[in-house]
């Protein structure tokens, strides 16, 4: 939904690509999709496992509850990143979050028709999530139909829940976890942006920008540590004058001159050998 939105808001962007290559992003933004759909269904399956315990129905409301907040969540950040990417041509990231300290200053530059469009495109996300919503919990078996003959599997089909989430968080058995580049497969970046999940992608920056912008990400060593190795290599102004006055004495010079004058023979009867 946020994909779809995303292409409608800037359609002028993908006015010139074939109807394929605009739903290629369908496609090669499955995985990022797929991740982020792993991540908010943490929650809701270790309360799925919980209610097989408890004879109380609670796992019906909660799923509305966590569900309508979901919606509402990823319908502003969805409808924010849009906002970010018409100024500043690039996804959400934290020092745009950041910036919300400031929206009254913000919204003195904001076009005001841009702004009814995206209010517009907030309120239809928020009530085409809330009506797939009713329609999947509508019929939803919320506890699993335990017998002598069902325990085993039922066994098998709890346990297995866990590993195949992790699975689709991971975004697979590679080495390397699912990232931004899964979603990137043009040479033209509005389709890659287009491409990628903006919930999936928020969540990243969040994480990955908040301690750039709030400590050195160039600090290796313990402060310390970095400390004493910096007055290794620096010299202080009275070992640096010591050291000059050290190089501008005669001995210096005669120990300089001595192996230069070392190094000359050495070379010169190479040369000599060489040739005979």
């Amino acid at each position: 939904m946020n994909r779809l939105t995303f292409i409608f808001f800037f359609w002028q962007n993908y006015a010139s690509f074939s109807w394929g290559e605009v739903a290629s992003t369908f496609v090669h933004g499955f995985k990022l999709d797929l991740a982020m759909a792993c991540y908010l269904m943490a929650l809701p399956i270790v309360i799925l496992l919980l209610q097989q315990l408890v004879r109380l129905n609670f796992l019906k409301p909660f799923l509305y509850i966590y569900s309508i907040i979901i919606v509402l969540v990823d319908a502003f950040i969805s409808v924010f990143d849009m906002g970010i990417y018409h100024d500043w041509h690039t996804h959400l990231n934290y020092r745009a979050i950041s910036y919300l300290h400031y929206a009254n200053e913000a919204s003195a530059f904001s076009d005001a028709h841009e702004d009814h469009v995206l209010a517009v495109l907030l309120i239809v996300q928020i009530m085409i999530g809330i009506a797939f919503m009713f329609f999947l919990f509508r019929n939803i078996q919320i506890r699993f139909p335990w017998s002598r003959k069902s325990s085993v599997p039922g066994f098998l089909f709890h346990a297995a829940l866990f590993p195949i989430l992790f699975l689709g968080i991971r975004g697979g058995l590679q080495l390397i976890p699912i990232n931004e580049s899964s979603a990137y497969f043009s040479e033209h970046s509005a389709l890659n942006d287009a491409a990628l999940n903006v919930l999936w992608n928020a969540g990243k920056k969040l994480s990955d920008d908040k301690a750039s912008l709030h400590t050195n990400p160039y600090q290796f060593f313990p402060q310390q540590r970095a400390q004493v190795t910096v007055e290794r290599v620096i010299c202080s102004e009275e070992r640096f004058c010591d050291l000059s006055t050290y190089y501008q004495s005669p001995q210096y010079c005669i120990v300089r001159a001595r192996k230069f004058y070392g190094r000359c023979v050495r070379s010169t009867r190479r040369r000599k050998r060489s040739n005979t």
